[in-house]
């Protein structure tokens, strides 16, 4: 039974492994946190929100490539403004996500902000896509 439970940590432990080094790869460097992300649809548009607190503008990177979205970036250690550091919680360095989007949506169109640690990318339908809701009238 023991050389079972071992055997099973052990493909757990090499599927953890190659599940971050295949991200680092695809980034070209290692992620350290994921941050956390919500994902709405209109009838207009898609709507992706990540919470970012603490990253600026210019440390993230957004690409859509084959209807695949790509956010990366960093987020920069405090520690340099200071002498001494008595507590470190929040997560530092590297971040990548990537998120399949159907064939539907107007890649010309995308827009991103930042406000609040808060990053929202609007990425419209193509106009055929977009929804249409037609009212009945009566007599």
């Amino acid at each position: 039974m023991a050389k079972m439970n071992l055997l099973k940590n052990f493909f757990m432990t090499e599927e953890i492994l190659n599940h971050f080094f295949d991200r680092s790869l695809e980034m070209g460097c290692y992620p350290l946190w994921t941050p956390p992300v919500d994902i709405y649809e209109t009838d207009e548009s898609l709507i992706v929100e990540a919470e970012l607190p603490g990253v600026n503008e210019e440390d993230i990177d957004i690409k859509m490539e084959d209807n695949i979205l790509y956010i990366r970036g960093v987020r920069r250690s405090p520690m340099d403004r200071f002498v001494k550091c008595h507590r470190l919680e929040r997560q530092q360095g590297y971040f990548s996500r990537r998120f399949m989007l159907s064939s539907d949506i107007n890649t010309e169109k995308i827009s991103a902000s930042l406000k609040d640690g808060i990053l929202t990318i609007l990425i419209p339908k193509k106009k055929e896509f977009i929804t249409r809701h037609i009212k009945v009238e009566g007599e």
